[in-house]
């Protein structure tokens, strides 16, 4: 299984006015390096939780289609294509609700075929089906759960306080202040989709 982020989000769960107002940064501080400790902040909250917090597009490889497809980096949204290489090599394309379909209730999200309906045969090579699809819990800041944006904020207000350090040791001294934090992404960790 291989996943590859393809369309990376637009915007960031925290917004560079807020993040500088909570850290009580000047106004004349370097945006460009502010805005760089949110996004390493949200990727962060993204590794930990395992979801996509703002809109973005993926793609998932697989060498041969599964009875039950997990799709990571919930919440989906949707499922642009599941392309697959038939056994003689041309690359086919499926109709969702025709021949397969997508439970988005479910966290991690599934697709399974049809009713009826059976997985065709693939050819055997590596990374024979392809499926790319769009998650996340919305394009705007205000979509993404409070927890997490709160967590967010507070990642970045120890990432800037400990600035100085080379980038392993900041973010490990942001863990270390943040260990008590952890339970504002406990309810969003999704496990269950390898």
């Amino acid at each position: 299984m291989a996943l590859k982020l393809i369309t990376p989000p637009a915007s960031e769960p925290i917004g560079i006015s807020d993040a500088m107002n909570y850290a009580r940064i000047d106004a004349d501080a370097d945006v460009v390096t502010l805005t760089g400790m949110i996004t390493a902040a949200r990727q962060e909250a993204e590794k930990i939780t395992r979801r996509q917090l703002i809109t973005a597009s993926w793609e998932l490889r697989l060498d041969c289609f599964r009875e039950t497809i997990f799709l990571p980096m919930p919440p989906l949204q949707s499922v642009t294509t599941v392309k697959y290489l038939d056994t003689g090599g041309t690359e086919r394309t499926l109709v969702e609700n025709t021949d397969y379909i997508v439970d988005t209730y479910s966290e991690p999200a599934r697709i399974t075929p049809a009713y009826g309906m059976v997985w065709p045969p693939t050819q055997s090579v590596m990374n024979a089906v392809r499926i790319v699809f769009v998650a996340g819990y919305g394009d705007d800041d205000t979509d993404v759960p409070q927890s997490i944006r709160n967590w967010i904020m507070i990642f970045f207000g120890s990432l800037y306080e400990n600035r100085e350090l080379d980038i392993v040791a900041n973010v490990t001294q942001a863990y270390t202040h943040l260990n008590f934090l952890g339970g504002l992404l406990d309810d969003y960790r999704v496990f269950g989709w390898e």
